[in-house]
């Protein structure tokens, strides 16, 4: 076998096992959740008209904090734990991303312990984080918000919540 042929074949093999790998096509990708408690403090009211957020640093994750207290509502019962955090959940963000999503309060998750898909796209290039709502017609019964919020791996990807 010659030179080139050898090439050829080396790069047709390489090829292959990057496409059976997932290489060349949307990617998953890990992410982890905050702990209990954390999730008890972001339970509750966003006031805000956002649908997600996404904070890159301590900078941008304390403003949506500060911006939440000052809009939440602390005579709610379901409020409180977040009403009594001065502080946000703490978050290294020099390995991680906070990306929340926020659905109205007569939505639910498809499956409560799987919440969120995080995968890579390669075309366009994004981080994509698909959260699995279900959500009911017609008004919500007046409790707290469906939210979620997850700690994806540093990127410099845009992210796109869905």
């Amino acid at each position: 076998m010659n030179i080139r042929t050898c090439t050829a074949a080396f790069a047709l093999l390489a090829g292959s096992a990057l496409l059976a790998c997932g290489g060349g096509g949307d990617s998953e990708q890990s992410y982890e959740r905050f702990t209990q408690s954390q999730e008890t403090t972001l339970d509750g009211d966003w006031e805000m008209q956002l649908q997600f957020v996404v904070a890159r640093d301590v900078t941008a994750w304390q403003s949506f904090w500060q911006q939440r207290q000052a809009t939440i509502d602390c005579t709610r019962d379901y409020n409180q734990p977040a009403c009594s955090a001065a502080e946000p959940p703490v978050v290294d963000f020099a390995r991680f991303t906070v990306v929340g999503g926020f659905a109205g309060n007569s939505c639910t998750f498809e499956n409560p312990d799987d919440p969120v898909h995080v995968f890579s796209e390669s075309n366009p290039s994004q981080l994509v984080v698909d959260v699995g709502w279900k959500c009911a017609s017609g008004l919500g019964f007046g409790g707290p918000r469906a939210n979620i919020f997850v700690l994806v791996h540093k990127t410099e990807l845009p992210i796109v919540v869905r």
